[in-house]
């Protein structure tokens, strides 16, 4: 059995993005582990948000969730200050953020490790970053194979278009810029 670890940027990501994947592999037998880079969106209870992502984690299998300790960047022009005591995961200094993920995949003996493909998937700098950090701890915790999800662009705006044309625009949360 394998050890796979995947990596996303926040709460809620890890069922978004590859909470099929995860469950099946543990239903499998496999050893999953969930690591997110942010505890939450800005103005969100980080409390609530690791305690509903430890029950999203329960329901799909997962053995393990680690918090890597940084706060939420947010989407959209303006890259707000840190808040008290933590550092935005998009002003993290990537070696450092990839020490710690490096560790806890040798920690792990992990074989595969899930990430976002360059871009991000959609261009949220935490997601981007995420491709940064996992791609350098993958390269520095020795052979572990990356699977880079990835997301086409134009197919989401077309998803969310008619939710666009349905309301006065998309939310103020929504990472796809559908009227734009």
């Amino acid at each position: 059995m394998a050890t796979v670890v995947a990596f996303h940027a926040h709460p809620d990501d890890e069922v978004l993005l590859t909470g099929g994947t995860l469950a099946r592999l543990a239903a499998e037998g496999h050893r999953t582990v969930v690591v997110v880079a942010c505890c939450c969106g800005l103005g969100a209870d980080p409390e609530t948000r690791l305690a509903e992502l430890w029950v999203s984690a329960t329901r799909l299998g997962v053995a393990r969730v680690v918090h890597l300790g940084y706060a939420d960047s947010g989407h959209g022009p303006v890259l707000y200050p840190d808040p008290p005591g933590q550092v935005r995961f998009a002003r993290a200094d990537p070696d450092e953020a990839a020490g710690k993920l490096t560790a806890l995949l040798r920690e792990e003996g992990a074989d595969l490790l899930l990430s976002y493909d360059p871009q991000g998937q959609y261009g949220h700098r935490d997601h981007v970053m995420v491709h940064r950090v996992g791609a350098r701890a993958a390269s520095l915790a020795g052979p572990v194979r990356v699977l880079e999800g990835t997301a086409p662009r134009e197919t989401i705006r077309r998803l969310f278009a008619p939710v666009r044309g349905a309301s006065s625009g998309c939310w103020s949360g929504c990472p796809y810029r559908c009227s734009g």
